[in-house]
């Protein structure tokens, strides 16, 4: 079947999805009929409507995938997850809280992997064993994240307007640093000389999400401000978590079943395990640039 959409509507003039909505017109899942090659299937788009959740509409892509060709071996996405918010007006990073609280992304847990999973759990482990003091302690020193750290400050200026704007960066960092504690104090409950010596950046972020969870329901003025930040912390923290967006998962079917393990292990649009340490540094930045145009569509 998917052979004959495709000669009917060739790749190279055309984009070809399915979109499935409830009866009230939400969007279920977008899946791109115009494959990479003969043996996966990319997801574009998957959220909870009011007929299926996001786990139960990936059960019925991997059913589809059978039913369009039985050649297919696995499906595909782009990990771009957030958790929307207050009428969208706080946006998470939903794969870097999963990661930071479970040690995995949500996609990780229902098979969805990349080349480098293994890498990824062994690393992500060793940075969310962290003091979580010692983990933003790094992220302050690096350079790396005084942009973020920018934007944090300005979010903050417009909640204290009747504070005078720092210019020296590492004043700033110092500043939002303390109402980064200052917000993880109220959302874990916990007093701050707690957090700083005895709390994992784990054990923050399964507090952290847990507030993220139960405060939605209100949105208090209060609440969208300590998420916001939450957000911002996130997103700095994110450049110390290792993950690969471009994730695969394995169907299983006759045709799969027959393939010996070694070749099943060769997932991900053809890609091999023995990449050099500056390849995957170069395939990550380039799939960070594509997750945040992802993002902002999504905005």
């Amino acid at each position: 079947m998917l052979r004959n959409i495709q000669n009917i509507y060739p790749s190279e003039d055309f984009n070809v999805y399915l979109q499935v909505t409830d009866k009230e017109g939400q969007l279920c899942s977008k899946t791109n009929l115009d494959k990479y090659n003969d043996e996966q299937l990319f997801i574009n788009s998957i959220q909870k409507c009011r007929t299926a959740t996001g786990t139960e509409s990936l059960e019925k892509i991997a059913e589809l995938s059978n039913v369009l060709d039985p050649n297919i071996k696995r499906n595909c996405l782009l990990d771009a997850s957030s958790l929307k918010l207050c009428r969208d007006s706080v946006k998470i990073p939903l794969d870097v809280l999963n990661i930071l609280s479970t040690g995995e992304s949500w996609y990780n847990k229902l098979g969805f992997r990349s080349d480098s999973y293994e890498e990824e759990i062994t690393k992500n482990a060793t940075f969310i064993s962290k003091l979580f003091s010692d983990a933003l302690d790094e992220a302050h020193k690096a350079e790396s994240t005084h942009r973020l750290y920018e934007e944090m400050y300005d979010f903050i200026l417009k909640n204290k307007k009747d504070e005078e704007k720092e210019r020296d960066i590492w004043l700033l960092k110092d500043k939002c640093n303390n109402e980064i504690y200052s917000v993880i104090q109220e959302v874990t409950q916990e007093s701050r000389a707690n957090i700083v010596q005895n709390l994992t950046v784990q054990q923050v972020f399964i507090k952290v999400k847990a507030f993220l969870q139960g405060g939605s329901k209100t949105c208090t003025p209060k609440f969208v401000y300590n998420a916001s930040i939450v957000g911002y912390l996130l997103h700095i923290f994110q450049e110390y978590v290792f993950y690969d967006w471009a994730l695969c998962k394995e169907l299983v079917n006759v045709n799969n079943e027959n393939e010996s393990p070694s070749k099943k292990r060769k997932t991900k649009m053809g890609g091999s395990k023995k990449q050099t340490n500056k390849r995957r540094k170069q395939k990550r930045l380039k799939q960070r640039r594509t997750r945040r145009r992802l993002l902002k569509k999504t905005n």
